[in-house]
């Protein structure tokens, strides 16, 4: 798919890490957002919807010391990929959540204080 998709843009680099980076992790899930029937729920709702869930699963596999990160990469937005994860073209293919081991520890955080980034208001 991604050779004929890239076209003129095609890269061998990138082809070799779509056949091989996938096949590192134990567990490929892909993230998919079927629009809800009722069309008066907004999208945006949906999509957050998704993205606290996929939150919970970051949040679970850490909690068990299992390495994941969600992707957005490879064939996410190729409308062509939609049919093959049962999804509509209403429909949104969000990316990947890759689950395994992990091989290399992150780097210590550099995040300010929470107070550098909330602004509590009150009367």
């Amino acid at each position: 798919m991604y050779k004929n998709a890239a076209g003129a843009n095609f890269k061998e680099e990138n082809y070799q890490k779509l056949l091989t980076t996938p096949l590192l992790a134990s567990h490929v899930i892909s993230i998919g957002m079927k629009r809800h029937a009722d069309k008066n729920i907004p999208e945006f709702e949906e999509i957050a919807a998704v993205s606290c869930a996929v939150q919970n699963m970051y949040l679970t596999a850490t909690a068990y010391n299992v390495g994941c990160y969600w992707t957005t990469g490879g064939v996410t937005n190729n409308e062509a990929a939609k049919p093959f994860f049962d999804l509509n073209k209403e429909d949104k293919l969000m990316g990947f959540f890759y689950v395994g081991v992990i091989a290399v520890s992150s780097p210590e955080g550099k995040r300010g204080a929470i107070e550098e980034k909330v602004k509590w208001i009150t009367k």
